[in-house]
């Protein structure tokens, strides 16, 4: 018998407390069903008011994920993974996942690019990879922080960061105070 994680409850809705149920690209049910898909929500803390906004929350099942992923340039995505498994990346991971095991954290708490601790980032994305209502087999849910992305930002061709612009455009409103702070690199986990 395989033991499956729930989804972690920051992934839940802000407005409604509920998991996603369909895919922001076509629709396609996602809860009840056995579809693999992934959930991703921006965040940006506001320290002076003691206050947070969610700057985007989805989830795309994974045909929609791996269809967009086609668009982009074949050097971005090989520049991407190898950082991802790059040596820093892995123990910033492996940091995260024993903190939430030694002292009750969550891997949600650390950026895997970065390190840095969520209490002290202003912006971060957290992701999970999914199959109805529990995360994928082996998989944990990570964060990155707004420096993360910069650093992942830098990796990214021409090509790429305009494909994101218009999967941004088409598929996902933002409201308009926060388009400025989005930047084609919050949507590079699809």
């Amino acid at each position: 018998m395989s033991y499956l994680t729930n989804i972690p409850d920051e992934f839940h809705q802000d407005g409604s407390g509920k998991l996603i149920e369909n895919c922001k690209m076509c629709n396609k049910e996602l809860l009840d069903s056995s579809e693999a898909y992934v959930l991703e929500k921006a965040i940006k803390k506001f320290p002076e008011i003691e206050a947070r906004e969610v700057i985007f929350e989805y989830a795309i099942c994974m045909d929609c994920a791996q269809e967009s992923r086609k668009s982009l340039s074949k050097q971005s995505i090989q520049d991407i993974e190898e950082f991802l498994s790059s040596d820093e990346v892995k123990s910033n991971l492996l940091n995260a996942m024993e903190a939430s095991l030694t002292n009750g954290a969550s891997m949600l708490d650390y950026c895997i690019v970065t390190g840095a601790h969520i209490d002290e980032v202003e912006e971060y994305q957290i992701m999970a990879h999914c199959n109805g209502k529990k995360l994928s087999q082996g998989t944990q849910a990570f964060m990155i922080s707004g420096k993360g992305l910069e650093i992942i930002n830098e990796l990214l061709s021409a090509e790429t960061r305009d494909e994101l612009d218009r999967l941004k455009d088409e598929h996902f409103g933002v409201p308009p105070e926060f388009d400025k702070i989005l930047n084609p690199t919050d949507l590079v986990f699809l």
